[in-house]
This record gives structure tokens, sequence and C-alpha cells, in this order.
């Protein structure tokens, strides 16, 4: 992977931290046409040996419902 290839890809990361692997190889072939192709175990060997801190988390719509006062007492009545 050439140095060009790895700054797109921490530049990839930082600007969609919600990307998956896949859809950070296809941005990366957006971005950089003419760059060899790479596999998506690649790129997440390079991630996991440059950022160590990064963290995985689900992303998810929550219902606006989830925290509201009714719903949090329902669920104090219920544990209770």
């Amino acid at each position: 992977m050439s140095e060009e290839m790895l700054e797109t890809v921490f530049a990839i990361v930082s600007d969609h931290p919600d990307y998956t692997l896949i859809m950070i190889n296809q941005e990366l072939r957006v971005r950089l046409p003419d760059a060899p192709h790479v596999t998506s175990s690649t790129i997440s060997n390079l991630l996991k040996g440059q950022w160590t801190t990064i963290i995985m988390k689900k992303l998810e719509d929550a219902p606006v419902e989830r925290n509201a006062v009714r719903t949090t007492t329902q669920r104090r009545d219920f544990a209770t």
C-alpha cells in the first residue's frame, strides 16, 4: 500500500467513522481510481496496526420514546 493510499484510508475513516470496511474500500477506489486494488482484510489489518484506540459501536436509530418520562417510569415500575 502506498503512502497516498494510507493517508486516504485515514482521511476516509476520519470523514466517515460509520463506514464499514467494504464502504471504506469503495470510497478508496472512488478517491484513487488508478491505485491498485486492496482487500477489505488489508484495510482492517492496516487500521488495527495504526489505530489501536478505534472503538467500534453499533449505530442505530433510537426512537424518541425510548427515554421519555412515561417509558422510564414504566421500566422502573417493572424492575421493582
